[in-house]
């Protein structure tokens, strides 16, 4: 015997799912018919693309900035501590 609220819920679930299936398959249709597609929801044009390129390589280059700073200061903090260590 089940109770009574759990066949309740679980219809309400299924109804949910097929109407969210539904409203999924009306949207690719209509993006079907207006000549649409996902891919084509990406840059319009070619200033945005070099934009977006420029914006990676200055990107890049902070990284390896911060990389390379960090790298420099362990290394002069290990040269100091060694030096501290060797001389007492």
């Amino acid at each position: 015997m089940k109770p009574e609220g759990i066949e309740g819920c679980v219809s309400v679930t299924e109804q949910e799912i097929i109407y969210a299936e539904l409203n999924l398959h009306h949207a690719t249709e209509n993006l079907q018919r207006n000549g649409k597609s996902c891919q084509s929801e990406g840059f319009s044009s070619s200033s945005e693309k070099l934009l977006a390129g420029i914006l990676g390589i200055i990107c890049l280059v902070l990284i390896s900035l911060v990389v390379s700073v960090i790298i420099i200061t362990c290394k002069q903090n290990l040269e100091r501590f060694s030096y501290k260590t060797g001389a007492e």
